[in-house]
């Protein structure tokens, strides 16, 4: 930030978001926030931790208010820079917003907080016959906030597709201080443009994922491993 005047007023305002405890500038507690999975770091001039989507609203709307860059961060997987700040600014981490909030196997859906980890609640889901099909091969570190800010596939894409089609509505933070839920079933939503669609992948570029509505498979009867071998391409 330009002054340590306006980075005290930053803080501050953010501290009186979350609490003392969840923001914070000290040079070396923001260092722990410098990197993700790739070779890239930058200091971020604050982070926050929210507990809730009204607090990702009302941090969202402070950076815009204060001209402060935002970066989401959740589980830090990305092999190409996706959370690091490069150019300082606040980094919202998503580490208290784990939550899964609703398992709807009539339905075929659960809702999820974004610092969910892709493979936490297919554990969950198994024992009952259903698992969540994305699984990027970071599964067991990365979440699905993460997942759905960069539309991530793995494995199964082939056969089921990438993250957008496991997606069935979201809740998302504005830079206004609004939260705003995108189906699932929502008129707008049915008549008009897929909002939905168009946020996955956008990689926090247009708000801030802050609930996710994601559709269950059942468990396939049996799974095999074939490996196919060519002469030539």
């Amino acid at each position: 930030m330009s002054s340590c005047v306006e980075s005290e007023r930053l803080s501050r305002r953010l501290k009186a978001v979350v609490g003392e405890r969840y923001a914070f500038t000290d040079p070396y507690e923001v260092r722990l926030y410098q990197y993700d999975a790739s070779p890239e770091t930058a200091l971020p001039d604050a982070v926050v931790i929210p507990g809730s989507a009204e607090e990702v609203a009302q941090v969202a709307r402070i950076c815009a208010e204060e001209g402060v860059p935002i970066v989401a961060r959740s589980g830090a997987s990305s092999l190409c820079g996706g959370t690091v700040p490069v150019e300082g600014g606040v980094v919202i981490t998503f580490a208290r917003m784990d939550h899964i909030l609703e398992i709807d196997l009539e339905n075929l859906r659960a809702v999820v907080e974004p610092g969910v980890v892709n493979l936490a609640l297919s554990q969950v889901l198994r024992p009952r016959g259903f698992y969540y099909v994305p699984d990027p091969s970071s599964q067991g570190a990365c979440t699905i906030g993460g997942n759905v800010g960069t539309n991530a596939g793995g494995p199964h894409t082939l056969l089921y597709g990438v993250t957008v089609n496991h997606v069935t509505g979201l809740e998302v933070a504005l830079t206004t201080g609004e939260l705003l839920q995108l189906g699932p079933g929502k008129a707008s939503e049915l008549s008009g443009y897929d909002l939905t669609g168009l946020l996955c992948g956008s990689e926090g570029t247009m708000a801030i994922v802050t609930k996710i509505w994601v559709r269950l498979t059942p468990v396939p009867p049996v799974s095999k491993t074939l490996l196919a071998v060519f002469d030539d391409v």
